[in-house]
């Protein structure tokens, strides 16, 4: 999907709290972030001054379902650096996630984190 493409989507402003994984220099770096907003093809998050050896990173979105917590791990591409975060794009993802994403698009309230 291109970036152009990806803009086209509808986004949909939320503040989530997500976990990133991302190389920098020799070793993976793991913070603890904000989502600002989403896309069923990317999403804008909150990632100050990284300092990054690839454009790749995992994005791991935590989502409680009656008191149990999935962990939706997804592979996303950085598009965009701004002086506020970063612009992504989803890469590899599996149904499971693409369903939540459609459910945060669709104002879900079930969606407590």
């Amino acid at each position: 999907m291109s970036a152009s493409l990806g803009r086209q989507l509808a986004r949909r402003s939320i503040d989530r709290r997500i976990k990133v994984v991302y190389r920098s220099g020799t070793g993976l770096v793991t913070s603890l972030t904000r989502v600002c907003n989403v896309s069923l093809g990317g999403a804008f998050i909150r990632l100050d001054k990284p300092r990054l050896s690839s454009l790749h990173l995992e994005v791991i979105f935590p989502e409680s379902v009656d008191n149990i917590v999935y962990l939706h791990k997804v592979t996303a591409r950085i598009v965009r650096v701004a002086p506020s975060g970063v612009a992504l794009q989803f890469r590899d993802f599996d149904n499971r996630f693409y369903y939540y994403l459609l459910r945060l698009l669709s104002d879900d309230s079930t969606l407590a984190m």
